[in-house]
């Protein structure tokens, strides 16, 4: 049994960013995700819509995954052409891949762990409130919080 302050399911830019901040503020982290690498497979090719949130990881990985910013983005038919979708709001285009691998990297430095090909199967609770998973190793960790991206 390991016992750990901050528990994150999932190993996308959204978790592995999570796991970044809980470590760097000096919580014991684990992050678990089911692949077998943090960035594979790759889910899509990696749009960041204009956000604060998007604004901090580009902070994050600064020049370090190279990544263009838009002004708006514009979506249309491949067939036809036709404009299906229009947003004054920009964003950051980025290799999703490279990205998750970046924020895992720097989770990892900030003291996060990283279970791959572990995949969370159940959730434990006491009193009613999550304290920890069961996955499909035999690592069965406690924590005080747990984060579902």
């Amino acid at each position: 049994m390991s016992d750990f302050d901050v528990i994150v399911i999932g190993g996308g830019p959204a978790g592995c960013y999570a796991a970044l901040t809980a470590a760097a503020k000096g919580c014991r982290v684990a992050l678990f995700e089911e692949h077998g690498a943090i960035g594979w497979p790759r889910h899509d090719p990696g749009w960041l819509m204009e956000s604060e949130f998007a604004k901090s990881i580009i902070n994050t990985v600064g020049k370090r995954v190279a990544w263009t910013k838009a002004q708006e983005y514009r979506v249309g038919n491949s067939e036809s052409g036709d404009l299906i979708e229009q947003s004054p709001l920009g964003g950051y285009f980025i290799r999703r891949d490279l990205l998750e691998k970046e924020i895992a990297a720097s989770a990892t430095k900030a003291g996060a762990s990283i279970f791959l090909k572990t995949k969370v199967i159940k959730l434990t609770r006491k009193e009613g409130k999550v304290e920890g998973i069961e996955t499909n190793s035999d690592i069965i960790p406690r924590a005080r919080g747990v984060i579902f991206i």
